[in-house]
């Protein structure tokens, strides 16, 4: 069989230096050995992922290099604006991000396959969750940066499923373009307000200073909180000397306790020698969407068409569970996992323990129309592509 060549859209993220090697050894892990001398891959740099640099490698890797399949990570709204060129040229593409932007209509295409975290809906899971437990008048506090997602607003329709009547939001200044914001101001405003439980949505260094400040509080004692997944990677360290608990939501834990993840895990660290991040299990379930695509093509020349149909069939289970990439009836199945981030008292580190897993909520509910008809405009490199 005729090499198939995959192109595949990397950017950069500050955050997560290896955001290449992560996805594209994730990918390397799930196919056959036997098969991978069939398959060609074609990195391309999209640099932060804006929709002119994303257009720009598109038409190279499509019309230049002349790939039979894209993949890579991209973000959803920079999707909404690239589906009319996939369509136009009939391409398919597995396109994986973190999902801090809810899926819309526009994304439905024979050619575009979803795979993605759903922070969107881990958040609404996370803000029912904390709700029922706590009760009251929540808050939200984050950054203008990351209060561009639907993150903040998918968290606060999650209190209203538990029955909030209201949910205070607070975002902090912009202090110059590249500028490091002061996390103080929300410890203030919550001592002021002394929320019911207080749910933090902050990216890198602030979200490790907000941590430390709050805890190294009394405020600390008074208000629980709940984080984005991201501020409590596991071996994250903190220099606080207090022994928390920081509620997060992810729809997958390192430690799920399910055959497909231990396969992975197993693979992945043996093949690479260290422990897979969410990049690495986004590349691994496209690894395995493309085995099963290749797979049925029965050794035949690898063809667009073919391999768009084959795609549309792919129904295989993956570490989180059965893997849904079709955006004809885009749905979302993965259960979201409830976690409890601690801190080992020797040596600060962060260790993430699942105390609940739960179901969470399509993009299409009716309750998500004030997401589904915001604002998809914002751009930020940092996080959520």
């Amino acid at each position: 069989m005729a090499k198939i060549k995959v192109g595949v859209f990397v950017p950069y993220s500050g955050i997560y230096r290896n955001l290449r090697s992560d996805f594209l050894n994730g990918i390397d892990a799930a196919i056959p050995e036997a098969l991978k001398k069939d398959i060609l891959f074609q990195p391309e740099f999209i640099q932060t992922g804006s929709t002119k640099q994303v257009e720009d490698a598109f038409r190279k890797l499509v019309l230049f290099e002349s790939v039979d399949l894209l993949t890579g990570i991209v973000s959803t709204s920079i999707l909404a604006n690239l589906i009319q060129s996939i369509n136009t040229e009939k391409i398919p593409c597995i396109i994986n991000n973190l999902g801090g932007y809810m899926p819309i209509e526009r994304l439905s295409s024979p050619y575009l396959f979803y795979n993605s975290m759903h922070l969107w809906k881990s958040e609404w899971a996370i803000g029912k969750w904390m709700q029922n437990k706590f009760g009251g008048i929540p808050a939200i506090g984050s950054h203008i940066y990351d209060s561009g997602y639907n993150m903040h607003e998918c968290f606060r329709i999650g209190t209203v499923a538990s029955g909030a009547d209201e949910c205070r939001l607070h975002i902090l200044k912009l202090e110059g373009l590249q500028g490091f914001a002061d996390t103080a101001p929300l410890i203030e405003i919550f001592k002021y307000e002394e929320p019911s439980h207080a749910h933090i949505i902050l990216s890198s260094k602030e979200g490790t200073e907000f941590i430390n400040k709050f805890y190294s509080d009394a405020i600390a004692d008074k208000i629980p909180i709940s984080v984005s997944p991201f501020m409590v990677n596991d071996d994250d360290i903190f220099d606080f000397n207090k022994s928390p608990e920081i509620i997060n939501a992810l729809s997958w834990d390192y430690n799920i306790n399910n055959s497909e993840n231990v396969r992975f895990k197993n693979d992945y660290e043996q093949a690479f020698g260290t422990k897979p991040n969410v990049f690495g299990l986004l590349g691994y379930e496209t690894g395995l969407a493309i085995t099963q695509a290749i797979d049925k093509l029965n050794n035949g020349r690898p063809d667009k068409n073919k391999l768009t149909e084959a795609l549309s069939q792919t129904d295989m289970n993956g570490p989180r569970g059965k893997i849904a990439i079709s955006t004809i009836d885009l749905n979302t199945p993965q259960p979201i996992y409830i976690r409890s981030a601690k801190i080992d008292g020797n040596n600060r580190q962060i260790k993430n323990e699942v105390i609940d897993v739960v179901n969470g909520i399509e993009w299409n509910d009716k309750t998500l129309a004030s997401v589904r008809h915001g604002n998809h405009s914002w751009q930020n490199p940092y996080l959520c592509v």
